[in-house]
């Protein structure tokens, strides 16, 4: 899959065209890496979700061929709902990267996300129902709001050095950021331990009481 089929003015992706693999394509590349004994795959596809009919007989390819595949994707919380969510999990699914950009509705309307806050939490309370993993992963720095932004609901979650890191636009400070974590068990097992920690003391309905 390459491309997207979506409007964010803030992205490249949908300047390239919609182009996805036949489904025959992508199942014989995947028995392959099943050989090889490789268990781990990570889907590159922006939006896995797209065309709904080719992922679903994507994953149900899988179960019934038996592939032993564990695997993590992209995919957007209007496109991977329950029925969906589920089929992959079945398929070797086990954590899902949603592309939120922003917890603020205006932000999300004003930037073409085609999405809002609602969807987002529908979406991460499947996810948390089936029992996957999800990563949200945010833009911090658009024109209307940065970190320190009163109406960034999701500068709320985050502390810096205490249970996450906040890295510059650079790549000595992000790689070195990452070198640490990467090399310190004991510093990676802290911040974790930490963000599970803070994430469970807010809902949406908190965070965005604090910012109104």
């Amino acid at each position: 899959w390459h491309g997207s089929p979506f409007r964010c003015a803030f992205c490249i992706a949908n300047k390239l065209g919609f182009k996805y693999r036949p489904v025959d394509n992508a199942m014989e590349e995947s028995e392959y890496i099943a050989k090889l004994k490789i268990k781990e795959i990570f889907f590159e596809d922006m939006t896995f979700g797209l065309p709904r009919a080719n992922v679903e007989k994507f994953c149900n390819e899988i179960k019934k061929r038996n592939l032993k595949l564990s695997w993590t994707c992209f995919s957007r919380v209007d496109v991977a709902d329950y029925g969906l969510l589920s089929l992959m999990k079945e398929a070797g699914c086990h954590t899902v990267i949603f592309a939120v950009e922003s917890g603020n509705d205006m932000i999300l309307e004003k930037y073409n996300k085609d999405i809002d806050k609602n969807k987002a939490i529908a979406a991460f309370k499947n996810c948390r129902k089936l029992g996957l993993k999800t990563v949200a992963t945010f833009i911090l720095g658009l024109p209307v709001v940065t970190i320190q932004h009163p109406m960034n609901v999701s500068c709320e979650l985050i502390k810096d050095c205490e249970n996450c890191f906040l890295s510059n636009l650079i790549p000595q400070d992000l790689s070195g950021k990452i070198s640490l974590l990467l090399s310190n068990d004991e510093l990676r097992n802290t911040l974790s331990a930490a963000a599970r920690n803070s994430i469970r003391k807010y809902g949406w309905n908190t965070i965005t009481g604090q910012n109104e």
